[in-house]
């Protein structure tokens, strides 16, 4: 998504709790009302995609692929997609080595007629990667309907992992549900206490390993061993591990230096 398309939409989100004349202390309740509308949106929607199957269109292995991963409200947009392949005429333009390029005419309707809009696709036969020249994915994480009129030509079973964009999982846990809010009752859960309890103490952890290489190797040592106790006590108590919902174990480099940490914020969004 762009950042104007961004900012468009976070203004029409908030559009219906502000306005002009809005004081300072409305703006602060508004925006406690707008964050727990907004979580009690998805939660309704995650609570569809766990109990509602969307049946498939077509017999596709690759719509089965999203179906299986992607929240109803994603998988829909997938289907779309999958639809308006039928619209889609590719051609094969060249082959170099493993990669193949095509023109994808897309027949449209533009007004009272119809007319033609070609875009170009790449597909590595090898890597199963591909690209296009609409960059629907880059912009949206969602496969376009031109590289898919390929794929399903080409009778690929299924997408390389990183075409499935862990952000529209259903099945995974999103951190910013655990922050708790001053006004919502709802999210006073204990899990969102403990959540708030040992956030403040990694954040004060982090700040103190982050002043020295010596320092921030204890702190990742130390996490370390924390996280095989809890592994072992999980384990030994038969509780069931959400792997999804886990981070990757901390690195270190061979140098000893502290790896580089991306923040990022959870949440469905554009990529």
């Amino acid at each position: 998504m762009s950042t104007t398309c961004r900012s468009e939409s976070m203004n029409a989100f908030f559009d219906k709790y502000v306005h002009s004349k809005t004081t300072l202390k409305q703006f602060v309740e508004q925006y406690e009302n707008a964050l727990r509308d907004k979580w009690e949106k998805e939660s309704q929607a995650d609570y569809e995609s766990f109990n509602i199957t969307i049946p498939r269109v077509f017999d596709y292995d690759i719509e089965q692929q999203f179906q299986a991963a992607y929240t109803n409200a994603k998988f829909r947009k997938v289907q779309e997609e999958l639809r308006r392949k039928s619209y889609c005429y590719p051609t094969l333009l060249r082959i170099h080595g493993s990669v193949q390029m095509f023109t994808v005419s897309e027949d449209i309707r533009v007004g009272g007629g119809r007319t033609d809009i070609t875009f170009c696709v790449w597909w590595d036969e090898m890597s199963c990667d591909f690209g296009c020249q609409c960059c629907l994915f880059e912009f949206k994480g969602i496969v376009c309907k031109h590289a898919l009129a390929i794929l399903t030509q080409k009778k690929v079973g299924t997408v390389p992992s990183k075409y499935v964009l862990e952000r529209w999982w259903k099945d995974i846990k999103r951190r910013h549900t655990y922050i708790v809010m001053n006004a919502d009752d709802l999210r006073t859960s204990p899990q969102a206490a403990r959540f708030d309890r040992l956030n403040k103490l990694f954040s004060e952890i982090v700040k103190m390993g982050s002043e020295s290489d010596d320092r921030c190797q204890l702190v990742m040592v130390g996490l370390h061993e924390l996280r095989e106790r809890i592994d072992k006590s999980v384990c030994d108590s038969n509780e069931p591990v959400d792997t999804l919902s886990m981070e990757k174990p901390f690195g270190t480099t061979v140098s000893g230096k502290c790896p580089e940490l991306t923040l990022r914020c959870g949440g469905r969004g554009s990529p």
